[in-house]
């Protein structure tokens, strides 16, 4: 989450397929978030976001998820996962996915 504005971060490059289906659906569902472009192969900040360096990557607080679906899944305000893996919170559901 970004200091200055309270946004989840999310890291991209505008060229990735994987960053711009997340940037069409935060968009698509409303999510306010801040968009910060990055090299990850010569970013060492980004490194320590994701040590495996690849994007996107999305920041909120000190949670951070680097999946593509994951972050989708994140970024969703529907029930239906929690109902049918009985899951009591996004975050858990984007570790176990």
């Amino acid at each position: 989450m970004s200091a200055a504005t309270g946004k989840p971060i999310l890291y991209s490059k505008w060229f990735s397929s994987c960053s711009h289906r997340v940037r069409i659906a935060l968009n698509l569902k409303g999510v306010d978030f801040e968009y910060r472009a990055t090299n990850p192969m010569t970013d060492p900040d980004y490194e320590k976001i994701n040590p495996v360096k690849f994007v996107p990557a999305l920041v909120d607080g000190d949670f951070v998820v680097s999946d593509s679906f994951a972050i989708i899944l994140v970024s969703g305000n529907s029930s239906l996962h929690f109902r049918a893996y009985k899951i009591n919170s996004y975050n858990t559901c984007a570790v176990i996915y």
